[in-house]
This record gives structure tokens, sequence and C-alpha cells, in this order.
């Protein structure tokens, strides 16, 4: 039977306009559309509030705060966007099902000094949503668009809009969902989410390959395939003395793979013997803490590194980065996340930070040459996301105006 839930006490904020119900996000958007120059921030847990860099009013959507329905037989969650993540992962895990695309924010990178163990406790799944940013699950189960199957909206033009449906059956014509994720509040308001779901084993297998030449990382992941295991998330990492003692964990140089469901030991003893790897293989019994930090990018110490940037990358040019760029002793580190697809680089050095605080100049010339195919943003000291060239950008402010043609949503992306 399906799960409902009535609405939780409101959280309050300080910010300066509120929004209870998606009537009262529409109305406080048409008042922003009639006042002309008025510009609004779409908030969630208001850890990414400082990448949009501007001076505007606050919408926040922590009040929209309900699970409206969890139903275990077609797979599905129905919520609004201010729901928090704990809260929605908790009751997910009373029907064992989970969030697949495994939502991650780096809140605690934008706030210095701070190394927990989980993630930031204000996050929500709006704004998980609203940016797109898979965690390490993301290899087998695909990213937030991938499990956005609707939603219920308010656009930049203060218009309703509902899009897709509750099962994929049900989505036809544009998908628009595609659209929303990793928009970063740019386009619509969303007041109402349509999630797929995905089935948690509580058996687990994480196990440590030692590999300390990233060079092999290619061949592993190519052995990995052929063997037919279905990894759940692949890592390439090198944890810093510093960093492991801080989090518990042990010293780890090679490669992690985690299986989950049945048989998920044999599967991880099978895929080492396709992988290539001669220095044998041990279960990490810590999984589930090294995942959660090496989700949050937590190694990435602020107090440690005064650079940091994530990147996307394929498998073959993470491995070439990876390689080029780090050097501990050199004050560099690198890692491989979500087996090539995400890479992130970081510095103590201060001749590899930008001059500047914008978009275009982040990047030092070496790390511009390495990543000259991959998007790429910086988490540290400035956050702040690419701007788009070309006809992409072009592109983008179409789309933008279509949804928005008064500009009143503010966002990192403009």
């Amino acid at each position: 039977m399906p799960h409902t839930d009535e609405r939780t006490e409101q959280v309050p904020h300080n910010s300066q306009v509120e929004s209870s119900s998606a009537d009262e996000v529409r109305a406080l958007i048409q008042e922003a559309n009639a006042r002309g120059e008025e510009k609004l921030y779409i908030e969630g847990g208001g850890q990414h509030r400082k990448m949009a860099n501007a001076q505007c009013r606050t919408l926040p959507m922590r009040a929209l705060q309900r699970i409206i329905e969890i139903n275990p037989e077609e797979q599905f969650v129905t919520v609004e966007p201010g729901v928090l993540l704990a809260e929605l992962e908790a009751a997910l895990a009373d029907h064992q099902l989970g969030l697949g695309f495994d939502p991650v924010g780096y809140g605690y990178l934008l706030e210095p000094g701070a190394f927990p163990s989980k993630r930031n406790p204000t996050a929500t799944i709006g704004g998980a949503i609203g940016t797109g940013i898979a965690g390490n699950l993301g290899y087998r189960f695909g990213r937030a668009r991938d499990a956005l199957l609707g939603f219920s909206g308010v656009t930049g033009a203060g218009e309703a809009i509902r899009s897709g449906g509750k099962v994929v059956k049900n989505v036809t014509g544009f998908d628009l969902s595609k659209l929303v994720c990793g928009s970063w509040g740019s386009i619509i308001a969303l007041t109402e989410l349509n999630i797929r779901v995905v089935p948690i084993s509580p058996e687990s297998f994480t196990s440590y390959m030692p590999c300390t030449d990233v060079r092999a990382f290619g061949t592993v992941l190519a052995g990995l395939r052929a063997s037919g295991t279905t990894p759940s998330a692949i890592s390439w990492v090198h944890t810093l003395a510093d960093w492991a003692t801080m989090s518990n964990l042990p010293m780890l140089h090679g490669v992690m793979v985690r299986f989950d469901g049945a048989g998920a030991a044999a599967r991880a003893e099978r895929a080492y013997a396709a992988s290539g790897l001669t220095r044998g293989f041990e279960e990490l019994h810590v999984a589930t803490q090294f995942w959660r930090t090496q989700d949050e990018a937590l190694n990435f110490r602020p107090a440690h590194f005064t650079g940091i940037w994530r990147i996307e990358a394929t498998p073959t040019s993470a491995v070439a980065m990876v390689s080029a760029w780090h050097d501990p002793a050199a004050g560099r580190a690198g890692w491989i996340d979500q087996g090539g697809k995400i890479v992130f680089l970081g510095s103590t050095r201060a001749d590899d930070l930008p001059t500047g605080h914008d978009a275009a100049a982040v990047d030092s010339p070496e790390l511009v040459a390495l990543t000259a195919h991959g998007a790429r943003w910086r988490l540290r000291p400035c956050p702040c996301l690419p701007k788009l060239d070309g006809g992409l950008q072009r592109l983008n402010q179409r789309v933008k105006h279509s949804f928005d043609p008064r500009g009143v949503f503010v966002s990192p992306l403009g």
C-alpha cells in the first residue's frame, strides 16, 4: 500500500519571502514579475546560496515539506521540494527503497573548516534535483535526470506547469524533467516531484584493490565490464594521512568497488579475478562511512586545499587528468569518482589559484589543458560554474527566456 504523510511542522526561515504552498509560490513569482526589477533566488537548504553571487530576495522552499506518497509496487515517490534528504531517505528505507542517483551537495566544502561524517543536514530533495549532482551510486543507477519522472512547478513568468507522470510508461512528449535537472533554479520553481526509486539490498560488499598507479584504472574498468558483475560504484582513491586520521578511515591507495544485492561478496571476488590487478583485495569494513565521505568530496578539506575543482570526464580523460595532476608531495591531489565520470583535483599551492573571481578565470593554464573536454566548476574558495560558450550559451539563453522572460530567477547559471 502507498505510504502517505501529513505536513510536518514548518521550519522557520530568516528569508524575506515565505511560501508554504504551490499557490503561494506562484503568487510570489507573479508579484516579482509585476514589480519588474525584482529578482528571486530559489532556496532549499541554503548550502549553495553563495554560488548565486547576487543580492536578491530569497524564495525559500523548505516549508513545502510533505512526503505525499511512497509507492513500493511501482517504485516511485511523490514529494514536495522542501523535504529534507535525510527524512526522505529514512522514509524510503522503511520500504527497502532508496534514491538511486545518490544525491550529494558538497555543502560542507562551501563552509570553511567543517569536516563532518555525514551530509549537510539542511539538504533538500528539491535542491538535489535542481543541482542534479549524483553520488557514487550514479555509476549504476544514473543521474537525477534519469530518476525524475515528472514534476509540477511555476515558471519565472508565474505560470503553473506540469510535466511527465509518476511512472515511466506515463512519460510522453517533450520531457521537461531532463531540462530542470541541473538547472539550478534558473527557469522553474519546483513544487512537487515524482521520482523513481530503486530497491536497496541489505547485502553489500565493498572491495579494496591496492593500485598505486592510476594509469591501471582503465584496464580495471575493462575487466569489470567483461566480468558481468554489475558494480554499484567504482572509484580510484588515495587517502592522504591527515584525512585518514580525521575521518577514522584506513589509508587507502587503489580501486574501491562496491557490490549490492545477493552474492555481493562472490561477485567482488569474480571482479577482482577479471581486474588485471595482482596485489590481492580485501573487504572494506567501514564502507558506509567511506562512500559518504567520498560522495561529499571530504578528502579535499577546505582547511587544507585552497583550490578544488570538480570535472566531468570520461574514463580515458579521467585517468589522463589524475595521472598528470596527482602529486601529494607537491601539494596536488586527485581522485576518480563514478567509474571515471567525475574527477576531483585539489591544490594547496597558491600559484594554482586564479586571479579573478568570474567563471572564465577559475582555472590555471595547466588545468585548462587537462580539462579541455570536460565541464568543470570550482568549489573553493570562490564557488562558481563555468560560463557556456558559443552556440550552447545562446541555446541556454533562449531556454531561459522561454520560461523566465523577465529574468526573475537568479542562479549560478544566470
